[in-house]
């Protein structure tokens, strides 16, 4: 990957503010999208052990947790709330 590469890290860094916005908001996307396939693949591994297994339940608010931290980043990038990382 570009950003990690060192003979790219002048480029990855001279990229506009908006541009790494776009790039972080898209890979969150993905990630928002995985988490709600987790939580459902956990949910319904809940529902079938009744509730009993004490660790699938701690996995499933973890990502539940997870998600909802997601969806708090996602907006504060759509409404301009970090801006301000991006300019660094």
């Amino acid at each position: 990957m570009a950003l990690y590469h060192p003979k790219h890290r002048k480029q990855a860094a001279a990229l506009k503010p908006e541009l790494k916005a776009m790039v972080v908001h898209s890979f969150l996307k993905k990630v928002q999208q995985y988490s709600e396939e987790m939580i459902e693949k956990k949910w319904k591994a809940t529902r079938k052990q009744r509730g009993t297994d004490l660790e699938t339940l701690q996995k499933l608010a973890h990502w539940v947790q997870y998600h909802r931290f997601n969806a708090v980043a996602l907006e504060e990038i759509e409404d301009g709330t970090l801006d301000a990382w991006f300019e660094e």
